[in-house]
């Protein structure tokens, strides 16, 4: 599946595998948004979805054609986010979708449901990076919107890195982005240096996680800069089992790699050519800029 990637001015057209980060910074103009993705749902005949926390769900459009619910209360048990718990919902809701006659799932999630349980940016970034790939797995269309009052601009732009699709005003660029392309095969665009090292491990790690072999296919970063390359080692080091594969590094990365003699100190990374036809369009690469 050919994943939309990049920026949007609009929450539509989006299509089935479509994972976005929309940043809102005001309520009227995503309420516009989300009744534009919503009814573009409806004609594409998929089962529709919003999330919200409680205390907002009775205030949102009453439509008998969108189920809402509150993830915390109603899939949590008002408990800490559990990811595993979140996806298997996803997979149900999927399943039972199609058996109903839908051609999917569609959801647009207020992630103010969050809040109750306070997670900190690593928790995010492992929940929204896994998100990704069950959202790529079953073909779902999903909207995770953060709101500029209530996350603040370093979160934010951590989520938008690893979201293959933004919409609204960035409050501070990321630099990079990283998406799932199939199973534990990922794609990053941009540039990773000193300033968004840590967001770029965080990703890593979060992909790593429930995976032997971790690819990533590198073709449209223009840069990994020294911190960025400390950052994989890390990765690396801090799982000995785990083998990385990056696929189509530029030169200078490669070069600066063997300059450090890591080829030999971190074993478990290898180099690779990307397989053929696996490479980012020029339009991909730019949008995800």
């Amino acid at each position: 599946m050919d994943r939309l990637v990049g920026t949007l001015p609009e929450l539509e057209p989006l299509g089935p595998g479509s994972h976005v980060c929309c940043v809102v910074d005001s309520t009227a103009q995503f309420e516009a948004w989300t009744a534009e993705c919503l009814a573009e749902g409806a004609r594409r005949g998929e089962k529709l979805f919003r999330f919200a926390p409680q205390a907002r769900l009775a205030g949102l459009p009453v439509d008998g054609a969108v189920n809402v619910a509150d993830p915390h209360v109603a899939f949590l048990d008002e408990g800490p986010v559990d990811p595993a718990v979140m996806y298997a919902m996803f997979r149900r809701e999927t399943a039972a979708a199609r058996r109903e006659g839908y051609q999917g799932l569609r959801l647009v999630a207020d992630m103010d449901w969050l809040l109750a349980s306070q997670p900190d940016r690593a928790a995010l970034t492992a929940f929204e990076v896994s998100l990704d790939e069950v959202v790529r797995e079953l073909g779902a269309t999903v909207v995770c919107a953060y709101r500029t009052p209530h996350f603040d601009a370093a979160t934010i732009s951590a989520m938008v890195a690893v979201h293959p699709v933004t919409v609204g005003t960035v409050p501070a660029a990321p630099g990079f982005r990283i998406w799932n392309v199939a199973g534990g095969v990922w794609a990053g665009t941009g540039e990773v240096d000193y300033f968004n090292a840590e967001p770029f491990g965080r990703a890593l790690t979060a992909a790593a996680r429930d995976v032997s072999t971790l690819r990533l296919r590198t073709a449209g970063l223009r840069l990994i800069a020294a911190a960025g390359i400390e950052v994989l080692v890390q990765v690396a080091r801090s799982r000995p089992d785990l083998r990385i594969v990056i696929e189509d590094a530029n030169e200078i990365f490669r070069r600066c790699w063997a300059l450090l003699d890591l080829d030999r100190q971190v074993p478990n990374v290898e180099f690779q050519p990307a397989p053929t036809g696996a490479g980012l369009s020029p339009a991909q690469v730019e949008n995800a800029r």
